[in-house]
């Protein structure tokens, strides 16, 4: 090989080496630029976690409460007379969550019936016509829950349903009486609740010398206090 081939082969050589060197800093340039864009990518993505905050509701319930004393206003309507004003008190014992005895004192003064205003002839004395009863009734809870009001407030609430035996004096006799009925209970406060109460007290008793059975149909509000 003579000197000039030997010149030209070495000037090749170093041309390659020059082109491959340009090649790989170019390559390495790209790569870093890359990376640089990824970075800014992942950099610029925020996750944004929403804050929530749990609401804790605490709601009025009967639970250590046992006993339950309180008053009550509505009209009672006597079979075979008129619907008139009712007043009376009540007490509660809870068994349980579902059982409970109740104890009810309740007072109407009854005023004539459109037919005695009619013939202008009164059936009955004057002292004779207080419907007053006492009665002792077993409550049981069937619909245990809460009812809303306005969308937001829940109140604890529930129906029960009533049994039991009474004694009713009216038209001067002294009778005893069987009372069925519903409650609807909402408990305000650890130490208030009111109730809506519709009930049957229902009596046997003589008037004009015939013996019949009566439906005496109370319709009540009462407010209670828990202890």
């Amino acid at each position: 090989m003579t000197l000039l081939e030997s010149t030209r082969l070495v000037n090749r050589i170093m041309k390659r080496l020059s082109t491959l060197a340009m090649t790989l800093s170019l390559s390495s340039v790209s790569g870093q630029l890359y990376a640089s864009s990824e970075e800014v990518r992942i950099q610029s993505v925020q996750v944004v976690e929403p804050k929530t905050e749990r609401r804790v509701v605490d709601n009025a319930a009967i639970d250590s409460e046992k006993f339950e004393v309180g008053a009550y206003l509505g009209t009672l309507s006597v079979d075979g007379f008129n619907t008139n004003l009712l007043f009376g008190l009540s007490g509660s014992y809870h068994i349980n969550n579902r059982w409970l005895i109740q104890i009810n004192y309740g007072r109407s003064d009854v005023d004539e019936s459109t037919y005695e205003k009619v013939v202008e002839a009164s059936f009955i004395r004057d002292d004779d016509r207080v419907f007053e009863f006492v009665d002792i009734l077993a409550g049981y809870t069937v619909l245990p829950g809460r009812s809303y009001f306005g969308g937001k407030s829940t109140i604890n609430s529930s129906i029960i349903l009533l049994a039991g035996l009474g004694h009713v004096n009216y038209a001067g006799e002294g009778n005893l009486s069987v009372t069925v009925g519903a409650s609807y209970r909402l408990v305000i406060t650890d130490f208030l609740t009111f109730n809506l109460d519709l009930k049957d007290h229902m009596v046997e008793y003589e008037f004009l010398g015939q013996s019949s059975l009566t439906h005496n149909i109370e319709f009540s509000l009462g407010v209670n206090a828990l202890f």
